[in-house]
C-alpha cells in the first residue's frame, strides 16, 4: 500500500486558504503537478487538517482521510496549567524573527497587557533577519527589552532581568527549551502564516495554554481539543483581549 500525506496544503494567509494547486509560484509548478498525480495514484491520501478533507476530495476526485497532527486525544494527558503567579504571567514565544510571525503586533499587544499585568514578562527564543528591527520597534514602544548574554544561563538571565519586560533568549534547544516550557504560563504566537506549527505540539505536550491566531494552522489545534485562544492577528486589541482571557 502507498499512503501519501499532504502537509503544506494547509499553508494559509489570514482568512485566505492557500490552494496548493493554483496559488503557487511558477518555479513550483512542476512540483505541484507531480504531487497531484501521486495523490491521485496512491492507495490512501491523508491530511492533518479536517477542514481541507472536502476541498481536497473534490480536487482529487477521491477519498481523503483525516488524521490529526497532535499528541493524541488531549483528555488522556491530564494536562494542567501552572501559573507562576497570576499577577506575574510569563509569556513564551519560540520562532524566527520574520514578518509572518507577527512579532511587532504581538509587542503592541504585550504593551497593552502590561496595563493589566504590569509585572508580566515576555520571553522570546529564536533568531532571524528582523531581530534588530524588532528591538528598535520595542524600544520605540517604550518596552524595556534585554538581549541575553550568550555566556549567561537562562536561569541567571531571567533571575537578573532587572526592569526588563521582554527578554531575547537567542536560539534555544534541548533541556533549555524544556526548562522554558515548564517556566512559562502561556505560549504566545499570533502568527500571520503557518503550516501546522510543531511548536504548538510542544506547547500541548507541556500542558501550556496557547494564544495564537485565527488561521488554519492554529485552528486545527482547537479542533483537536487544545486549550487555545485564537485572535485576529491583525487586530492588536483582539490579541490583547485573548491574552487577558488566557
Amino acid at each position: 500500500k502507498i499512503v501519501y500525506t499532504f502537509h503544506n496544503h494547509c499553508y494559509a494567509l489570514v482568512n485566505k486558504p492557500y490552494n496548493l494547486f493554483k496559488d503557487y509560484k511558477n518555479e513550483w509548478k512542476f512540483l505541484h503537478i507531480k504531487e497531484k498525480t501521486v495523490a491521485q495514484e496512491a492507495d490512501h491520501v491523508i491530511v492533518t487538517s479536517k477542514r481541507l478533507v472536502n476541498p481536497l476530495s473534490n480536487i482529487l476526485n477521491r477519498k481523503v482521510n483525516f488524521i490529526p497532527n497532535t499528541i493524541g486525544p488531549l483528555e488522556e494527558y491530564n494536562l494542567t496549567k501552572t501559573y507562576t503567579s497570576k499577577s506575574q504571567p510569563i509569556l513564551l514565544s519560540l520562532c524566527r524573527f520574520a514578518e509572518e510571525k507577527n512579532l511587532f503586533r504581538s509587542a503592541q499587544a504585550f504593551k497593552k497587557l502590561l496595563s493589566v499585568y504590569p509585572h508580566a514578562l515576555w520571553l522570546i527564543g529564536g533568531d532571524g533577519e528582523l531581530r534588530q528591527n524588532f528591538i528598535d520597534k520595542c524600544k520605540h514602544l517604550g518596552l524595556n527589552i534585554k538581549p541575553r548574554n550568550p555566556k549567561s544561563s537562562l536561569n541567571n538571565t531571567i533571575r537578573n532581568k532587572g526592569s526588563a519586560q521582554v527578554i531575547l533568549l537567542g536560539q534555544v534547544a534541548g533541556q533549555d527549551k524544556s526548562w522554558l516550557f515548564n517556566l512559562a504560563d502561556v505560549f504566545f504566537l499570533p502568527s500571520l502564516m503557518e503550516v501546522s506549527p510543531l511548536v504548538g505540539l510542544e506547547s500541548l505536550a507541556y500542558g501550556k495554554i496557547i494564544v495564537a491566531s485565527t488561521i488554519p494552522g492554529w485552528m486545527d489545534y482547537k479542533d483537536n481539543g487544545a486549550k487555545i485562544f485564537l485572535a485576529n492577528p491583525r487586530n492588536i486589541n483582539n490579541i490583547t483581549k485573548n491574552l487577558i482571557m488566557a
